[in-house]
């Protein structure tokens, strides 16, 4: 299962965000102080974070390369209006407006990875055994 790293201090958008993606069948870990998350992403690999930035924070750009110290290939998406303010942005970083519809952001992570759940583990087993005639 697809696991994915909310970081923001929204909490009802926070919740409502993992409500969403837990539906779609993404394994959904919530954090609202940024370094709390990327401590347990150092346990935890995860496949994509979303970051959703304050308006005010100082530290855009400080947290932003912290994020890809610790994660460098892991997409991220940072919700916020202000995109040059981060400087050199890798490709795997995307930038979603503030306020999002929380469709528009599951859509946008959809695109990024994709769950994984029974039905897609079972195509691959037998994708698995045709190609290597397992179970013959």
């Amino acid at each position: 299962m697809s696991k994915i790293l909310l970081i923001g201090k929204n909490y009802n958008f926070m919740q409502k965000c993992a409500e969403r993606l837990r539906w779609r069948g993404y394994n959904v870990l919530v954090h609202e102080d940024l370094l709390d998350g990327l401590r347990e992403m150092m346990i935890l690999s995860v496949d994509c974070i979303i970051w959703n930035v304050e308006s005010n924070a100082s530290q855009k750009v400080r947290n932003y390369k912290a994020i890809q110290r610790y994660h460098r290939f892991t997409p991220v998406v940072i919700i916020d209006n202000d995109r040059e303010t981060y400087g050199e942005i890798t490709e795997d970083t995307y930038f979603v407006p503030e306020n999002p519809e929380i469709e528009e952001l599951v859509q946008k992570v959809a695109t990024l990875i994709r769950p994984r759940n029974a039905s897609t583990d079972d195509d691959e087993m037998e994708e698995m055994e045709e190609e290597y005639g397992l179970f013959e």
